[in-house]
């Protein structure tokens, strides 16, 4: 596991993890500073007792806050990665694991956002996420829509939230100047 997470891999699994009663107790999503079996710091993690894919890593570094600024940050990276080849606010802008957000996918639809989290730590995390993507987007709606069975596994329910402006119909996407 070490070798695997210093190389930047996104998760580690339970069979990989000392499960001391303690760890065994933490409650799902908890973040974690995450340990070689030397005691060196590998980085901060969401953790998930209950689940084979136990550990998500968030940072490279023992400790790290994961506030509003973090994630604003990791937003802020993805955009700009986005902007440099879309012209128009029409995309994933961030892709779980591929923009270091384990656990989230976010979808712009012009001043529209739809975030989906999958995991347990995520959730733990949604309050400073959405300050992040209000600061960082300044979107009119945030659609959560958190109803994918991948939830389940990680004991979530399945349910949507709006906050914003309610959508009163179909939103319009631009893609490659088609609009859908």
């Amino acid at each position: 596991m070490e070798r695997r997470i210093r190389s930047g891999h996104p998760w580690f699994y339970s069979n990989e993890v000392n499960l001391t009663p303690h760890i065994k107790s933490l409650p799902p999503g908890s973040l974690v500073s995450v340990q070689s079996a030397e005691g060196a710091g590998l980085g901060t993690a969401t953790f998930n007792p209950g689940t084979l894919m136990c550990g998500r890593m968030l940072a490279d570094m023992e400790n790290t806050p994961i506030t509003a600024a973090f994630f604003a940050e990791r937003l802020q990276a993805a955009l700009a990665l986005r902007q440099r080849f879309l012209t128009v606010p029409y995309y994933r802008l961030i892709h779980a694991e591929a923009d270091r957000l384990p656990g989230v996918v976010i979808d712009r639809y012009g001043s529209n956002v739809v975030v989906q989290i999958t995991t347990a730590g995520m959730e733990l995390l949604k309050p400073q996420l959405t300050e992040a993507i209000e600061h960082v987007l300044a979107p009119e709606t945030i659609v959560f829509r958190n109803d994918t069975p991948a939830r389940l596994t990680e004991g979530l329910p399945q349910e949507n939230q709006v906050l914003g402006h309610p959508l009163t119909g179909p939103v319009d996407v631009l893609e490659k100047g088609v609009t859908f």
